[in-house]
């Protein structure tokens, strides 16, 4: 069944100028892994980079190799994370539809692992991240009602005693 669906998610195919793209795991490590990363373009470029990210401050730019027809490709080491990747023609600047390392087909589970969940916006917020927050607001609540009780009361004082 996991053979079954690598090979459903070897490929995809990209809109505008890029055709299939592809990535497949050479090797796997505890924190590395290299990957065979691949775009074909369906007009003739000078060039095509890959951007990668993780969206948090790990952004890396890589120049692909011409692998010969409209295929261009590159192996390369990375840490152990999954990327969003978008290819990029460079010139004309056409830009590919985001996609990550695991929707191409690059495999990060080591054997005996459990698969990575992937984080995204329709997972729910664990029990745990809801209580931090409310912790959090609560405590903020506080030190302003706080700090209106002492400022208040500073200024009540102070307006007494010009008064009299």
């Amino acid at each position: 069944m996991t053979f079954l669906r690598l090979l459903v998610l070897a490929a995809v195919t990209l809109s505008g100028v890029f055709g299939e793209a592809g990535a497949r795991t050479v090797s796997l490590e505890t924190d590395t892994f290299v990957v065979d990363l691949y775009v074909d373009v369906a007009e003739s470029t000078g060039s095509v980079v890959a951007h990668l990210s993780t969206g948090v401050d790990d952004t890396r730019v890589i120049a692909l190799q011409h692998r010969g027809g409209g295929r261009w490709g590159i192996r390369t080491e990375l840490p152990r994370k999954n990327y969003m990747v978008v290819f990029e023609v460079v010139g004309p600047g056409q830009l590919s539809d985001p996609v990550t390392l695991t929707q191409l087909g690059a495999s990060l589970d080591l054997p005996g692992e459990e698969p990575a969940e992937e984080p995204g916006p329709e997972r729910e917020p664990s029990a745990s991240s809801r209580w931090g927050w409310l912790a959090l607001a609560l405590g903020a609540a506080s030190l302003t009602a706080l700090a209106f009780w002492v400022l208040g009361g500073e200024d009540d004082d102070g307006e007494a005693g010009e008064e009299e």
